[in-house]
């Protein structure tokens, strides 16, 4: 028997242990592809020695494996939500031949990428810097990136628009993760990095059983302890094919989009949401063509900027942004747009950061002053409304609109940014023959106050729950 109550307790108690601290370089994709689907997790991570410290993967995680075969039954369906307020950054430590794990690391100054990046990422004359044949472009006559609020070093925002800034990509191809989720085979990591690859080889050299599709999956021997087994590759890679397909696996997203992109009728405040999305739909949501940074017809509020995104075009069933100069809550998506590139000064952490997707009010308002932070160190790493960095004070222009004008040090909003690659594979999904568009909601609630009875049904992420609920029952009925 389900005991609800003690479900609800134990998840509150995991996400508040959680928090939010840590690097600011999420994996929101990677964590359920490395317990799902990766047929053999690494132990760890190790720089080989004598060639300028090649990223290699070591060993295999057993305990993982051992979890996943706990987990993953072959007659079940297949659930995997992410919840997230960021776009995925993961950083493929093996690409740009073994050397890209520098891109986590704030000692580390980014090269730049050609002139041609700016304008045109798929150019063939669009490249990295360090790349020889360069050395006469203007861009790479100037230093790597190292300013501290310049969106090319900032370690958050290494993740946002990477071949434009760098002219190359040391993120993993999103069509792994659909892989991942739809395909019988998937590569191992010699079939990822074969010897002598310099990028990404995965989705061709296909060479194993999806444990996500597997009849049976390694586990430790009886009565040993999943640290001291010792599968080997072999064993990890040939698997028996099972019965589950990929119309058996359902993904969602809640995260950073407008819900009213979502919403039958966005102008009315108690519209539900929709129960599928139309090309138009996504094109609003992710432009014309993401993979290929096309991103014409994109709402701008899904613009991925440092800067203002008042000069991006209102395409038809779009909404326009705010100048930084307008009032308060101007834009009822997102507020309006900050200056968040100002070196004068800002709020602690913050000399660059993303527009918002889109905020929403906090039930009980939070105080970042310094009193509040030095009572309770962790809101240093949960404010979005510090004090400034040295004496001064804030202009309207720089406080973010999830804080009070008034008072800039008191945060009364909650926000998200644009979840770009996260929403991709949603769309990507629904492309492939037998397999499931992904759902997606919006993080920003369409109501953030329940009715006294606690029924409404547009309150919280009961839009998003019921939308899964609704695709789940095709299977289970």
């Amino acid at each position: 028997m389900v005991d609800e109550t003690l479900l609800a307790s134990n998840f509150e108690s995991l996400v508040v242990g959680a928090h939010q601290f840590g690097c600011g370089i999420e994996s929101q994709l990677e964590s359920w592809y490395r317990f799902l689907v990766q047929p053999d997790p690494y132990a760890s991570l190790s720089l080989s020695q004598g060639n300028g410290g090649v990223a290699q993967w070591k060993g295999f995680d057993t305990v993982l494996l051992a979890q996943r075969a706990d987990f993953l039954r072959p007659d079940s369906l297949v659930a995997v939500i992410v919840l997230s307020d960021e776009n995925d950054s993961e950083v493929d430590v093996r690409s740009f031949s073994g050397s890209a794990w520098n891109f986590m690391s704030t000692q580390f100054h980014p090269p730049r990428g050609t002139s041609a990046c700016a304008n045109n990422p798929n150019s063939t004359t669009c490249t990295s810097c360090t790349f020889g044949g360069n050395t006469s472009d203007p861009q790479c006559e100037m230093p790597a990136y190292s300013a501290l609020n310049d969106w090319g070093y900032d370690l958050n925002l290494r993740h946002v628009h990477q071949k434009q800034k760098y002219g190359i990509s040391v993120q993993f191809p999103i069509q792994r993760y659909v892989l991942g989720l739809t395909s019988p085979t998937v590569p191992d990591r010699n079939g990822e990095y074969p010897s002598g690859a310099a990028s990404y080889q995965g989705l061709t050299n296909r060479g194993c059983t999806n444990p996500l599709f597997a009849a049976k999956l390694p586990a430790p021997p009886a009565g040993v302890d999943a640290s001291k087994w010792q599968p080997t590759a072999d064993e990890l890679c040939n698997l028996p094919p099972g019965n589950r397909g990929p119309g058996n696996v359902y993904y969602s997203h809640i995260g950073g989009v407008p819900h009213q992109l979502l919403q039958v009728n966005p102008s009315d405040p108690n519209s539900p949401q929709k129960a599928t999305l139309t090309p138009d739909d996504w094109t609003l949501i992710l432009g014309n063509d993401p993979l290929n940074e096309d991103y014409t017809g994109i709402d701008p509020h899904m613009v991925e900027s440092v800067a203002p995104r008042t000069n991006v075009p209102v395409p038809a069933g779009g909404f326009p942004v705010s100048s930084p100069s307008a009032a308060e809550g101007t834009d009822p998506i997102s507020g309006r747009e900050s200056i968040t590139d100002s070196t004068m000064p800002m709020h602690a952490g913050a000399l660059v950061d993303l527009q918002f997707a889109c905020i929403f009010s906090l039930s009980v308002p939070r105080l970042c002053d310094m009193a509040s932070t030095t009572a309770d160190p962790t809101l240093l790493n949960a404010c979005d409304c510090q004090p400034p960095q040295s004496a001064g004070v804030f202009t309207h222009e720089q406080v973010p609109a999830v804080c009070n004008d008034a008072t800039p040090t008191q945060q009364d909003f909650a926000k998200a940014y644009p979840t770009i690659r996260e929403l991709l594979l949603a769309k990507l999904l629904g492309q492939v023959p037998g397999a499931n568009e992904g759902v997606i909601s919006s993080i920003c609630p369409i109501h953030t106050i329940d009715t006294a009875t606690g029924t409404d049904p547009l309150y919280g992420y009961r839009p998003a729950m019921s939308a899964i609920v609704e695709r789940l029952k095709t299977s289970l009925l």
